[in-house]
């Protein structure tokens, strides 16, 4: 198979999956459930193979049903609401810096606010360019790509914005002694940016469930949209 000059070896074998997953003759959903496959992740790279000015194939199981859409998923260039809120926080200081991960978590990779707050320092796969975690609600285990934008204000969090303690959670509360911060503080931080914004929270929710929802919705694996209910 002749590939685009400019792909690195993990795109190819990227580019041969996906070609694999849209003639297979089933979902997009289906293929990446026997192939233990994320969805954000598989996305991520039909995205940006297609940046690459790569011939992504549709789904031919998609185009046989007339209630199934091939949608890629919500990212900051493509999602003008969550692109304003992005945009509200303020990235000079150590509280934006700190926040700015959190609404990135929640909106790039569909987080749950239980697992942004239980996140660890060794979650973290550098190396790799992975998140990976064992989810706190159903117990399964998460791989997901740690995407450029989340790793560079990552290592900005941790450079500037992260306290000096020996905790081995990313996010950590002050005033409860270093300790992990709860949900709810992750939902308020979240819902802060939603109000500065300027967007019209009066009919929807407006937390950390409110962008992974957001993520879910673009996405045609069902079971993983089920699961933000």
């Amino acid at each position: 198979m002749e590939y685009p000059h400019n792909l690195t070896v993990s795109e190819r074998r990227w580019f041969d999956l996906i070609q694999q997953c849209r003639t297979s003759g089933k979902s997009d959903a289906q293929w990446m459930q026997e192939h233990e496959i994320k969805s954000p992740t598989f996305y991520y790279h039909v995205k940006q193979l297609r940046k690459k000015a790569c011939d992504i194939s549709k789904n031919s199981f998609s185009r046989q049903r007339n209630d199934v859409q091939e949608i890629v998923p919500l990212f900051m260039d493509e999602a003008p609401s969550v692109k304003s809120l992005i945009a509200c926080i303020d990235n000079s200081t150590a509280t934006g810096k700190h926040d700015l991960i959190i609404v990135l978590l929640a909106a790039e990779l569909g987080l749950r606010s239980g697992d942004i707050c239980r996140l660890k320092l060794s979650n973290i796969h550098w190396e790799h360019n992975t998140i990976e975690f064992i989810q706190f609600k159903t117990g399964v285990f998460n791989q997901l790509p740690l995407l450029e934008n989340i790793k560079f204000a990552l290592i900005d969090y941790l450079r500037v914005a992260r306290p000096a303690c020996n905790s081995e959670l990313l996010f950590i509360g002050i005033k409860n002694n270093y300790q992990m911060i709860s949900p709810s503080q992750m939902h308020s931080v979240v819902s802060k940016y939603f109000k500065v914004s300027g967007l019209d929270i009066s009919k929807r929710k407006h937390g950390p469930h409110a962008l992974r929802h957001s993520l879910a919705s673009n996405l045609p694996d069902f079971s993983f949209r089920s699961a933000t209910k």
